[in-house]
């Protein structure tokens, strides 16, 4: 019986997934999330590049939802790590491991928010990107595979 129980935590991670459903359906609200994504992508660009040794130079966001960054290092690693990282969900979801009881859960729902911002913006402008193109890849068969390797993340 307990094996169909599903943990709380699961469950809060979904509330938010759902609460960004919710909220994008608004255009003012979609737009500043769009930005949020941006800064995000451009960031875990930024974080690949490091990794590997580089430094960042400098990061410029557009009120348009476009971004870019100039780094020393750049690769198919720090091009295509954005669409396979969801890092503010993440970061917010490690974080809340460590918190107390109430903040956990507070989170938990914004993980699962921030990985529906995530996935939303990534597969929309998937096809747009200069990274994918950068890197060698095609505009829509990539969907797919890249669906599949955010959905491992959380299973």
């Amino acid at each position: 019986m307990h094996d169909y129980m599903i943990h709380n935590s699961v469950l809060q991670f979904i509330l938010g997934f759902c609460g960004f459903i919710l909220v994008n359906k608004n255009k003012s609200a979609k737009r500043q999330l769009n930005i949020i994504h941006v800064f995000e992508h451009e960031l875990t660009h930024m974080v690949a590049s490091s990794i590997l040794g580089g430094k960042f130079k400098k990061m410029r966001i557009h009120e348009s939802g476009e971004g870019e960054v100039y780094l020393t290092k750049n690769n198919k690693f720090t091009c295509l790590l954005p669409y396979i990282f969801p890092l503010v969900s993440m970061l917010v979801f490690y974080i809340s491991i460590f918190l107390h009881t109430n903040y956990k859960s507070f989170g938990l729902v914004i993980a699962g928010f921030f990985y529906a911002n995530f996935l939303s913006c990534s597969f929309d402008n998937l096809g747009i990107q200069s990274d994918i193109h950068k890197s060698g890849g095609k505009k829509r068969p990539i969907r797919s595979s890249c669906l599949g390797i955010c959905l491992f993340y959380f299973l």
